[in-house]
C-alpha cells in the first residue's frame, strides 16, 4: 500500500529531474544513463560498487561537473540555464569536507554559508556548532580536529542553509552515533518541511528512512570491459 507521502508525492510536479544523464571521462560512458523525478519531501539513494562512479554522478547533479548527455532540471528549467538560482538552491557536501585548516570550526562554518551569501550571526553560528555537538570546537582550527569533528562542521552548514535541495556524498562517514542520530533527525526535519534530498552511503538507509528511494549505478558494458583490460576489478 502506498503511504501518504507517496500520494502526497503522486499529485505533485517533480522540482529536480534527471535524464539519461551519463558522463564520459575516459571517452566512453562511465554508468548506464540515470533517470530519477524528486518531488518535495522526496529522499533518494544512490547506490551502487566502489569505483561506478557515485561522486562523479552527485558533481554533476550539483552542478560542479557537466553533463556528457541527458539533461538535469530543476523547477523546469536546465540547471546550466538557471545557475545562479541552483546554486542558490542547493548544497552539495562532499565526502571530503572542505574543511580550511587555518579556520577554526566557527570560521569554517562561517565561511562555507558565506560562499553562498548566506551572513549569519556568531549566535547563529554557535547554535548550529552546538546542534551538531561540536560546540567545545569553535575555536580549534581545521588542521587539528579529527575526521568525525571535520565532517559535522562542514554539516553543521545545513542546521542554516536555505537551500532546498540536498546532495550529500557518503555523509555519514567516521560519525559516531551520537552524530548518526544528529544527521538523521536533521535530514527528517528537512524532508517534512519540503526539501529534497540525494545521498550515497556504504550501507543501507532504509532503516532510517522507511519512505526512501534507492538507484543503482551499473557500470556501462565498455567501462566494464576497460577496467577488466586494465586489471581494474572496481
Amino acid at each position: 500500500m502506498l503511504s501518504n507521502d507517496h500520494l502526497r508525492n503522486s499529485n505533485q510536479a517533480a522540482l529536480f529531474q534527471v535524464d539519461k544523464v551519463s558522463a564520459s571521462p575516459e571517452g566512453y560512458d562511465l554508468f548506464l544513463p540515470v533517470s530519477f523525478a524528486l518531488c518535495q519531501g522526496d529522499i533518494i539513494q544512490v547506490e551502487g560498487r566502489n569505483g561506478v562512479g557515485k561522486t562523479t554522478l552527485l558533481r554533476l547533479l550539483a552542478g560542479i561537473s557537466v553533463v556528457d548527455s541527458g539533461g538535469i532540471i530543476w523547477k523546469q528549467h536546465s540547471i546550466y540555464r538557471v545557475r545562479q538560482e541552483f546554486y542558490r538552491c542547493s548544497c552539495f557536501i562532499s565526502h571530503e569536507p572542505a574543511v580550511q585548516e587555518h579556520l577554526t570550526s566557527l570560521e569554517n562554518l562561517q565561511w562555507r554559508l558565506g560562499l553562498k551569501g548566506e551572513i549569519y550571526r556568531r549566535d547563529q553560528l554557535l547554535e548550529a556548532l552546538v546542534a551538531a555537538g561540536i560546540e567545545s570546537c569553535q575555536d580549534v582550527i581545521g588542521s587539528v580536529l579529527s575526521e568525525g569533528q571535520r565532517r559535522r562542521t562542514a554539516l553543521a552548514s545545513l542546521m542554516l542553509s536555505q537551500a532546498q535541495l540536498w546532495i550529500l556524498d557518503e555523509p555519514y562517514t567516521a560519525l559516531d552515533s551520537g552524530g548518526v542520530d544528529w544527521l538523521t533527525a536533521c535530514i527528517r526535519k528537512f524532508l517534512s518541511g519540503g526539501g529534497i534530498v540525494i545521498v550515497t552511503s556504504h550501507q543501507s538507509l532504509s532503516s532510517y528512512f522507511p519512505i526512501i528511494k534507492t538507484i543503482r549505478l551499473e557500470h556501462h558494458q565498455k567501462t566494464q570491459q576497460a577496467h577488466l583490460e586494465s586489471g581494474y576489478g572496481g
